[in-house]
């Protein structure tokens, strides 16, 4: 079975137009099968329906999305006024929930379908297609957790300038501890569980890491072709950990959360008391949302291998698929094409197709700066500080053996499996991300000079370019650049 959509044709779209409606949205470690996912959901959800994605990758592992500026931000408006809707919370708490509970049940469903042997083609072939369609329904877990794109962005900055004109010259320590982290993670739970491995060492030492690896599997899943955490990056973990520093932290943030509570039961203004637990809620939920979405791509894990054993691909090679090549293979056993290397894709009516070379040589003309001019930067401060230290650029897992001590991780943003990395690092600096991005909030536990948000900082550093990030003033600086 092969879909090809009419809008695809090459010659029935102005493709420098397009360009021109574009703007880089998010950057992010992709492959087009997660695209798949988002892309579908970006442009089918009846709150975020958007014309066209562009998928540019920039390395093995990471790419960047484009959208369409007014699109995007007819998106933020009507998700803002959702937002600042008085007593939201609840039922953003409830959606959170309801909405997991759905994805979850997508995922097994998968699951279940790829790992009979030897199975029934339709039951699998019928599994892929909810998985595939999932995103693209009215509310789901996709609409929920990426919602906090437009928080970050639109809502945050409103319920910011409240709390200034509420807490006049007090803001500043009333920000500190409402955008403090008062609930912990699954991946720092699962540092914590290492820890305590670590400072009472089992004579079974091996066999308890295996069973944390089996537990936290899925926080190394940020893509549905990833393996997840191994046992052998567990081990790692577990060899780099500062477990006395790792226990301090639950305690950090119990303190942090007390002092919340006392903020909140200090104030007198229901509507400012709801405004601080809708901020407070997305610090930890920024970093939940993504653990839940890995959660349901681990379950459906079987069907990327089934894949990778009746195709003789990798699973990156799989990962460069699309949604249309997997289901042609399940339902009509049409072989795809073999991509060695991510594609660039432009999707239209969640249909997507390669960029040809000239397409991509126009994107390049169109997106790319001319970095050798600039010597400064700025972007949001996460963590205050000032760091001095030698740029290492971080675009796939596969790097983070580059960061040494002294080192200044720069990355398009940060996930689980770069802790070991970060804690080598004196400074950290990012492309993406805002005050509750999975960064801001470790550079925050460990009190890692960090400066998020640049857009720029991957595409004008290089590896061994001496900086410096001046964290208490949101800049970065280039002292030296390497030859």
């Amino acid at each position: 079975m092969s879909i090809v959509s009419p809008a695809l044709d090459p010659s029935n779209m102005d493709f420098a137009a397009i360009l021109k409606q574009m703007f880089l949205f998010v950057s992010r470690p992709n492959s087009v099968q997660r695209l798949t996912m988002y892309g579908a959901h970006f442009q089918k959800n009846i709150y975020q329906p958007l014309e066209y994605v562009l998928n540019v990758p920039i390395s093995e592992t990471d790419s960047e999305i484009y959208f369409p500026k007014t699109d995007v931000q007819i998106m933020q408006e009507k998700q803002t006024e959702e937002f600042l809707q008085p007593n939201f919370l609840s039922l953003y708490k409830e959606r959170d929930e309801r909405f997991f509970q759905d994805w979850v049940s997508v995922g097994k469903e998968v699951g279940e379908a790829f790992s009979k042997s030897p199975g029934d083609k339709r039951e699998r072939v019928m599994a892929a297609e909810r998985y595939y369609a999932y995103p693209s329904q009215d509310e789901t877990y996709f609409y929920f957790s990426l919602a906090v794109w437009s928080f970050e962005q639109k809502t945050l900055p409103v319920l910011e300038a409240t709390m200034k004109k509420y807490y006049g010259s007090g803001f500043e320590k009333a920000w500190e501890t409402i955008v403090s982290q008062t609930e912990l993670t699954e991946e720092q739970q699962m540092r914590i569980d290492i820890a305590s491995l670590k400072n009472n060492p089992p004579d079974d030492l091996k066999e308890k890491l295996s069973e944390l690896q089996t537990k936290y599997r899925h926080l190394g899943i940020y893509s549905p072709e990833d393996h997840g955490f191994t046992l052998q990056a567990i081990q790692k973990i577990y060899e780099e950990t500062d477990a006395n520093k790792i226990l301090e932290m639950e305690q950090q943030v119990n303190d942090h959360k007390k002092s919340f509570q006392d903020l909140l039961a200090a104030m007198d203004d229901d509507r400012i008391r709801d405004s601080a637990n809708l901020i407070n809620f997305n610090v930890h939920f920024r970093t939940i949302r993504s653990e839940k979405l890995s959660y349901g791509f681990s379950l459906a894990t079987p069907m990327y291998e089934y894949l990778e054993q009746a195709l003789g691909y990798s699973r990156t090679e799989i990962g460069n698929l699309t949604r249309e090549e997997v289901l042609g293979f399940l339902q009509d056993d049409i072989v795809p094409p073999k991509r060695t290397q991510q594609p660039a894709m432009l999707y239209i009516e969640t249909v997507g197709r390669e960029l040809t070379a000239p397409e991509l040589n126009t994107v390049m003309k169109e997106f790319r700066m001319d970095a050798k001019s600039v010597e400064s930067f700025k972007g949001t401060i996460a963590y205050k500080g000032l760091a001095k230290g030698t740029a290492k650029i971080i675009r796939s897992v596969n790097e983070l053996n580059k960061v040494q001590p002294g080192d200044v991780l720069v990355s398009s943003f940060t996930r689980p499996e770069y802790l070991p990395a970060i804690g080598r690092a004196v400074a950290i600096v990012t492309d993406d991300g805002g005050i509750t991005c999975h960064t801001a909030i470790v550079s925050r536990e460990l009190k890692k000079p960090c400066i998020i948000g640049t857009k720029i900082a991957t595409k004008v550093l290089h590896d061994g370019d001496e900086i410096e990030v001046d964290a208490t003033q949101g800049v970065v600086k280039i002292i030296k650049k390497t030859t």
